[in-house]
């Protein structure tokens, strides 16, 4: 994992340079949690490159309305099956909901995706914007994620292992080729259905 050092209490990374700049020395990090209560974060893709020339990403499960978690568990099983998500180290978001983070490797980084996501949309309290109620992103390239136990911002709650990992299944670049593909079939079909 490449750890970066996240603002205490916060999701923003501590720093303004964090996707550009090496790996961070694991001492800094050390001392930036113990000493300035920092958050734990790292990048996933190219920096996260494990010793059998693997790179770390994450399925990300977004759930912001808790009614409809059976449908986007659902919808995750459906696209990477039940035996590899069990596989996966899994966290549970401080977000106080459904939300879950998926760890796996694949054979080349590459750039986040949005995969899959409910089919309406909600406005957000908080900043007024529109947002799906849930959605299923694969974070690589360009994205930070949190990392246990950091302090979730709007709910004061840890992020939580709920399976710490070991060895991390490994989801092959033409597997998700393929499921980007069926997807991109399955909305032109209900476009064609829908006029």
């Amino acid at each position: 994992y490449s750890l970066i050092l996240l603002k205490p209490r916060r999701k923003q990374p501590v720093d303004a340079k964090w996707s550009q700049g090496p790996r961070v020395p694991l001492d800094v990090i050390l001392d930036g949690i113990e000493d300035d209560g920092c958050n734990l974060g790292f990048r996933p893709g190219i920096t996260s490159k494990t010793k059998d020339g693997k790179f770390i990403h994450v399925i990300d499960v977004d759930v912001r309305d808790d009614e409809l978690a059976d449908e986007a568990f659902a919808k995750l099983e459906e696209l990477f099956g039940r035996k590899f998500l069990k596989a996966c180290g899994r966290v549970i978001s401080g977000s106080g909901g459904k939300s879950r983070h998926f760890h796996f490797v694949m054979d080349r980084p590459m750039r986040a995706k949005t995969i899959a996501h409910s089919r309406d949309k909600f406005k957000c309290e908080k900043t007024g914007k529109m947002r799906w109620r849930w959605e299923i992103e694969v974070f690589g390239e360009g994205k930070q994620i949190v990392l246990p136990p950091s302090i979730h911002p709007d709910t004061g709650a840890e992020y939580e292992w709920l399976q710490v990992p070991t060895t991390l299944p490994t989801l092959e670049s033409e597997q998700l080729d393929e499921i980007l593909d069926d997807l991109t079939r399955e909305a032109a079909d209900f476009s064609e259905e829908d006029l």
